[in-house]
């Protein structure tokens, strides 16, 4: 059976927050020191991604009492 994969709340606030600040995730990833790939893995919730949630957070100006408890 073929799983679709989905952003995770806190993806779909950085896609947000990228298209508005017109950034790529090439730029973010570059930006928080990672990779475009395990950027992707966070924003699907295959990754934790504790590292980086903060520097992204910073990078995109989220409201970070908008993001889900359970990520941080």
């Amino acid at each position: 059976m073929d799983k679709k994969r989905r952003l995770t709340s806190f993806g779909i606030a950085c896609k947000k927050a990228m298209l508005e600040k017109e950034m790529s995730q090439t730029e973010l990833a570059r930006r928080v020191g990672s990779s475009t790939k395990y950027l992707d893995l966070v924003f699907h919730g295959e990754r934790t991604g504790k590292k980086y949630i903060s520097a992204i957070i910073k990078e995109l100006g989220i409201d970070p009492d908008s993001i889900d408890k359970s990520i941080a």
